[in-house]
């Protein structure tokens, strides 16, 4: 394999000591590492036992050597063990994991905007259990799945019982069911989320509706709504600088990818304890049906139709054998089961459609037990504490300057480096400085994931990259990274 493809980094995964030990006797490791090192890579060993242990192990190597080692990955079972077998099953999944959610500079930069100006009229604040006084009231997480559908007349008929949460793009499906929802959950930084439903969010029916989002969130969004309830988000260049104001903020984990974990995170932040998921599918049965058909997904006026979804690979259902699932809905699902995990006074009833969350309940709408509630009592209060606001500002000028000093280096570094290891061990080190040292927090945020997407591209070129072409890639290399190193400074100036 070494020979036709050009890996520069080998994992061996034994679980057995016998096995390990033939595998020492019949086998030239020393001759396989030696290979490693002369392409820049790596040779390790794990001995897992179990599939937890492998993810644990795996995700130690990616931080020590650097994330361009899952950048190009194959896969090859040497005989039958139910480790094997799931790591093989369960490939894009960890693999996915494993090479995504970084973010970019851009999007950073975004947010960091957004957040000055939505902190100049809207208070952003840790919001921790301040609605504790009605913890026990269930509260309906309303995500824009295709299964919200066979639901929807029941959660009509019970609407006086439950707390509704609209996530995103369900506010259509619910509205044009006639059934106005308590809280709007929005994520989203980019303008196009609140141009895209302008006609639901401009409906006056929404006038005593509560916004919860993020300090990311596109200000004209929040400026819509008279009540709004936004959070910090974690791991957020924005919410770094708004800490540095308020050392007691606490930013908002396990609030993406998608905006119904924005809505389970924040519900539990808020002080509820029993949370409904319908509609949060996760995945489809067929990539046809992907979302509500009452949303803007099948309305030939809206953008959203446009979009197309694929059948990536499959995951357990909740209330079938499979369902289809994407990369960004599967890494969705995983972060609402590391929220459960985390909040063991959360109590989580999955009654979706879709696909099957590990520490949730499933169970069908229909069958939870909904009580009549005072929501009347609840609503003022939600409604008291969402319009009151103390605006302040930031100022992330000074944060800012660290990062951009390391990235001068950098960019020196790159232009004296003389082939393309050279190149990923300057990135690597970059990686490595930003994660390891407490002072460069702000500017691990902004700059690691662009870094780490450049690595893992290299990586993954010449990897195929014919040897004759290895000297005309990096002078391209050189050139595009030098350029790369100057539009983020540039940014970073602001």
């Amino acid at each position: 394999m070494l020979q036709h493809i050009h890996y520069s980094d080998v994992i061996v995964i034994e679980p057995h000591a016998e096995q390990w030990a033939m595998t020492c006797m019949h086998s030239n490791l020393y001759e396989i590492e030696h290979l490693c090192q002369q392409r820049n890579g790596t040779f390790s060993v794990l001995n897992c036992n179990e599939f937890a242990h492998f993810e644990q192990a795996f995700q130690q190597l990616i931080k020590q050597h650097g994330p361009q080692i899952v950048a190009d990955v194959s896969v090859f079972r040497h005989y039958s063990h139910p480790l094997f077998d799931q790591i093989l099953s369960e490939f894009k999944a960890w693999r996915n994991s494993a090479l995504s959610m970084w973010g970019y500079v851009e999007d950073e930069l975004m947010g960091l905007t957004h957040t000055q100006s939505n902190s100049q009229k809207h208070s952003i604040d840790s919001h921790s259990n301040v609605l504790a006084a009605y913890k026990d009231v269930p509260v309906v997480v309303v995500g824009n799945g295709p299964s919200l559908d066979k639901d929807i007349d029941y959660l009509k008929s019970v609407r006086e019982r439950v707390l509704i949460a609209s996530c995103g793009t369900a506010l259509n499906a619910l509205l044009h069911n006639e059934i106005v929802p308590d809280l709007q959950i929005e994520m989203e930084r980019t303008p196009a989320t609140f141009y895209l439903k302008q006609a639901q969010l401009t409906d006056p029916r929404l006038n005593n509706v509560v916004l919860v989002g993020l300090n990311t969130l596109y200000p004209t969004f929040v400026d819509q709504f008279a009540y709004r309830l936004l959070f910090a988000k974690g791991n957020d260049l924005g919410a770094s600088v708004l800490a540095t104001r308020d050392p007691a903020l606490q930013p908002l984990f396990h609030c993406n990818p998608t905006v119904t974990n924005m809505a389970t995170s924040a519900l539990c932040r808020l002080g509820f304890h029993h949370l409904i998921l319908l509609g949060c599918d996760y995945g489809y049965e067929t990539p046809q049906q992907h979302h509500s058909q009452h949303s803007g997904y099948f309305n030939p006026d809206s953008a959203l139709s446009l979009a197309s979804f694929a059948a990536e690979f499959s995951v357990r259902g909740n209330f079938c054998d499979s369902v289809y699932t994407s990369r960004i809905y599967n890494e969705s699902r995983l972060a609402q089961e590391a929220l459960i995990r985390t909040q063991p006074q959360l109590r989580v009833d999955n009654a979706s459609h879709g696909a099957y969350i590990q520490g949730a309940q499933s169970i069908a709408l229909r069958d939870i037990p909904l009580t009549q509630q005072n929501l009347d009592a609840l609503r003022d209060t939600l409604h008291a504490y969402a319009s009151a606001h103390k605006p302040g500002s930031v100022d992330a000028t000074t944060m800012l300057k660290a990062g951009a000093a390391l990235l001068k280096h950098l960019q020196h570094t790159l232009k004296h480096s003389r082939s393309i290891p050279e190149i990923q061990s300057a990135l690597t080190a970059v990686l490595q400085q930003l994660s390891s040292h407490p002072e460069l927090a702000v500017s691990h945020v902004v700059l690691s994931g662009s870094i780490k997407y450049l690595n893992c591209q290299v990586a993954s070129h010449i990897n195929h990259l014919p040897a004759e072409k290895n000297q005309a890639y990096y002078t391209e290399l050189q050139s595009c990274l030098d350029a790369f190193c100057t539009s983020v400074l540039t940014k970073l100036s602001l």
